[in-house]
């Protein structure tokens, strides 16, 4: 069977942790940006706001990444639109879709906090990090009393605006409420299989088909903690496919994507970055959080591609996967 050369797909990360607008090590020739491209990437959703911050911080970082973007305009291009991610490939530039990985820059005020973000380019948002926020329960809270009713104001806001759910790192039962009210497809935008790898940043088997159910999108993470294999070790591409497949026959090829959780930033700072601290990652000075051998930065992209190959995936799966499916709901929730 004949596939298309990696370079000519439609590749979209649909997390990347790494912000592009930061200091990264360097892991091969050139800027982060430059790197990506060179590895087929289309496109990424990346984290320009995370953890607690508020919306103050969060402008600040999204007017960094919009000054990079613009000083950076021959390699890279912002995307607020399905067509863009298309003209980016088309135009061998970088794309980049503003994502947020909490709701906290929302604060007590979408109401007037939400159209400013969205004004600026925010197209996708968690509704929590890991702990419990005014929108509701993240994955670590003790309990999860679900969306709360400024939560439910929220997702029924992001429906309105065109901004995507995004409900990684989102606690079970508030993004079990989130799957039911929502008028748009969600995603869970870089998250695992509960099934292959207990722990409570993946999915149960009822919430992955719940988000598929509203038409989204589960895109399967390279994080190495969401990997670990139940027998123990390091992860490996083997395992990376296990979730995979396990998505692949629980929801079908065309709600299955790829969220990296690539996070390259932390490697450049001189001291255990706050996320370290605060969540006990490992401190890795080449890559954290840590990523599978094999898949463990965007140089590795084609490997990816070549492991789909090697495994026997279809054309048509390996489009999707790689790209279409994150694509077809940008095109349903952007418009």
């Amino acid at each position: 069977m004949t596939h298309t050369p990696h370079s000519e797909l439609l590749v979209i990360d649909m997390a990347s942790a790494t912000n592009p607008a930061w200091p990264t090590p360097a892991r091969g020739a050139g800027q982060v940006a430059i790197r990506a491209k060179e590895a087929g990437v289309t496109s990424i959703n990346a984290t320009i706001s995370a953890y607690t911050q508020s919306f103050r911080q969060a402008i600040a970082e999204v007017n960094r990444v919009r000054r990079f973007i613009e000083w950076e305009s021959d390699t890279v291009m912002l995307v607020t639109t399905a067509d863009d991610i298309r003209t980016a490939k088309a135009s061998s530039k970088l794309g980049i879709t503003i994502a947020f990985q909490t709701g906290s820059p929302f604060e007590d005020d979408w109401l007037n906090t939400l159209p400013v973000l969205h004004q600026m380019g925010l197209r996708v948002s968690q509704l929590t990090y890991n702990e419990q926020n005014l929108i509701g329960s993240g994955c670590r809270e003790p309990r999860d009393q679900g969306l709360t009713f400024y939560g439910q104001q929220v997702v029924s806001a992001f429906n309105s605006t065109g901004v995507i759910v995004d409900v990684s790192h989102v606690g079970w039962k508030t993004s079990s409420d989130a799957a039911k009210l929502s008028t748009a497809p969600i995603i869970a935008s870089h998250s695992n299989a509960f099934e292959v790898t207990p722990h409570p940043r993946n999915l149960p088997d009822d919430l992955a088909k719940a988000i598929a159910d509203t038409g989204g999108v589960i895109g399967v993470v390279a994080w190495e903690v969401l990997n670990r294999p139940r027998s123990g070790g390091h992860p490996t591409l083997d395992d990376f496919f296990r979730h995979m497949d396990h998505f692949l026959e629980l929801v079908g090829e065309d709600h299955v994507g790829v969220g990296t959780d690539f996070n390259e930033n932390f490697a450049a700072e001189p001291v255990p970055p706050d996320f370290a601290l605060q969540y006990g990652a490992s401190s890795d000075r080449s890559i954290s959080p840590p990523a599978i051998e094999g898949f463990g930065g965007f140089d590795d992209f084609p490997n990816l591609t070549a492991e789909m190959v090697k495994r026997g995936y279809s054309e048509s799966v390996i489009r999707k996967v790689l790209g279409e499916n994150f694509l077809r709901v940008a095109e349903t929730v952007w418009q």
